[in-house]
């Protein structure tokens, strides 16, 4: 028997979007968001009209704390920010982290962490799928991960640790995806 939701959370895409519009129509309820076009994950982007998806939606705060709903939606602050801000306008993630601190650049995370967000990118996905010999299907990041532990020979991403061959194997791997991406 498949556990629904758990396959839901292995396989979901998430992106930051700012709510512009709601409006009914004769289908049903209309809700419109912006995604910034760093945010757009290329699974939803190509996705043909009419792809039915589960959705879920956490209300952020300013510093990129989850928001409590608040009765009758969102609450009152990020109704008046909504209602004085251009809502077109998405900037790309905050550069606070969680306590305000600053995020970090690229070079200052692990491989581990590197290949932990990567494996979530679908570009870095379809680079996978398209330049690495593989002998299953990669639908979601879980499968990502797994053709990274792969190519860098570890049963997990937390043994890509600088200074071993595994790290090297990341780099080299990280790499040919970024030749690859600057090709395409």
């Amino acid at each position: 028997m498949t556990d629904i939701p758990a396959q839901a959370r292995k396989c979901a895409v998430n992106f930051e979007a700012r709510k512009i519009a709601y409006r009914q129509s004769k289908e049903g309820m209309v809700l419109s968001l912006v995604i910034h076009p760093n945010e757009m994950p290329d699974a939803v982007a190509t996705a043909g009209l009419g792809q039915r998806y589960v959705v879920a939606l956490v209300a952020l705060s300013d510093d990129d704390t989850p928001l409590s709903p608040a009765k009758g939606g969102a609450n009152q602050k990020a109704q008046a920010q909504a209602q004085n801000s251009d809502p077109t306008h998405i900037a790309p993630r905050s550069p606070a982290t969680e306590g305000g601190a600053r995020k970090r650049d690229w070079n200052e995370l692990s491989p581990a962490q590197q290949t932990g967000m990567l494996c979530h990118d679908p570009t870095f996905v379809r680079f996978l799928i398209e330049e690495i010999e593989h002998d299953f299907s990669v639908t979601c990041p879980e499968d990502a991960a797994t053709i990274v532990r792969q190519q860098c020979g570890v049963k997990t991403r937390a043994d890509i640790v600088p200074g071993t061959d595994a790290a090297t194997k990341w780099s080299r791997l990280y790499g040919r995806f970024l030749a690859w991406k600057i090709a395409a």
